[in-house]
């Protein structure tokens, strides 16, 4: 288990009053660690991020994504408060740690609320999902100067270099990664092509899915983890939901799911014609970049502890499962909700 943050040093840095107790653990964190901490002033999530030191923009990113998610948050989109750091009012504050880095880490109020678990849901949840899509399209956040770095491929390069590199470690799973290369190249080369498609840019989500919404306790959601709010067409990201709250990230969409995303997006004031199959261009990406990330934790990067490496195989081996259906699913999927 990671090491847990200094609850005095947290508090110093975002003047949150004098701590109860230590910090929490929250289970459930797919990429980062989170703490509930208790303070005279409140109770407040803590997000213990995975910090990617070798990339240089990973911290201006995440104040271009906050900057974003405080317009959504004053405009009265539903979700926990964020708390900025009162002496620079920035997201992320860096914490003294025993080793040679920083620990670096951000504040949302905490709120009772209860996940959403996969599937376990009708299509009334989808629906308010689109509802609220809607009201974030509308503020039509501007860009902020980082539309370059929309939908990212690797290449076929880095991708061989990854499948040697799970050779040489003996992994399990490293003869079927070679094997669905050709897969991978395929969903790059549909991303790659679908880039005319792309329109008008906004500052949005770009992640409403089952782990990012709670229910609190009067049955409204909240959307939860705005880490990966950026540049997004806003078709695009509404295609996206509608896959992955139809279950498409696990087998094919549910038609009735994914077509209450559209009906409640509509419903609320947003535009959305028949979709075509470069819609779905985000919601391929963001699996290839999904499975790149984990294919690297499973090999030992950027790991917080050894559970992250079992998490992160876990994730290979189902989107080895996955890529042949994903790949070629984006005519069908806009057929189904044309």
């Amino acid at each position: 288990m990671a090491d847990t943050p200094s609850a005095l040093a947290i508090c110093s840095a975002f003047d949150l009053g004098t701590p109860v107790r230590e910090p929490v653990a929250v289970v459930g964190g797919l990429s980062h660690r989170m703490w509930r901490l208790e303070t005279t002033r409140g109770r407040f999530a803590v997000k213990q991020i995975n910090r990617d030191f070798d990339n240089p923009g990973y911290v201006d990113w995440y104040e271009r994504a906050f900057r974003a998610e405080m317009t959504a948050y004053h405009a009265g989109v539903p979700m926990p408060r964020p708390v900025a750091v009162p002496e620079t009012g920035a997201c992320l504050a860096e914490l003294p740690d025993s080793g040679p880095r920083p620990t670096t880490v951000r504040v949302h109020d905490w709120v009772d609320a209860t996940p959403i678990a996969n599937g376990d849901y009708g299509a009334n949840v989808p629906h308010r999902i689109g509802e609220i899509l809607a009201r974030v399209h509308a503020l039509r956040i501007e860009p902020d100067g980082v539309v370059g770095e929309v939908w990212r491929i690797f290449g076929p390069r880095h991708w061989l270099g990854l499948a040697e590199r799970a050779e040489a470690a003996g992994a399990e799973w490293a003869r079927a990664l070679d094997d669905g290369l050709s897969l991978v190249a395929e969903m790059e080369a549909f991303v790659d092509a679908s880039r005319p498609s792309l329109g008008p840019m906004i500052m949005s989500h770009r992640d409403v899915d089952q782990k990012n919404v709670l229910v609190a306790a009067d049955g409204g959601l909240l959307i939860v983890d705005w880490d990966a709010t950026g540049p997004v067409s806003a078709r695009h990201e509404l295609a996206n939901t509608t896959l992955v709250w139809g279950g498409g990230y696990f087998g094919e969409p549910r038609a009735e799911l994914s077509r209450a995303v559209i009906e409640g997006y509509r419903a609320t004031g947003g535009e959305f014609d028949d979709p075509r199959p470069p819609d779905f261009a985000e919601f391929v990406c963001i699996m290839v970049n999904w499975f790149e990330f984990n294919v690297r934790r499973a090999l030992g990067e950027r790991l917080q502890d050894e559970s992250d490496r079992a998490l992160a195989e876990r994730e290979v081996r189902h989107i080895l499962r996955q890529l042949d259906r994903v790949a070629r699913s984006p005519r069908s999927w806009a057929t189904m909700l044309g």
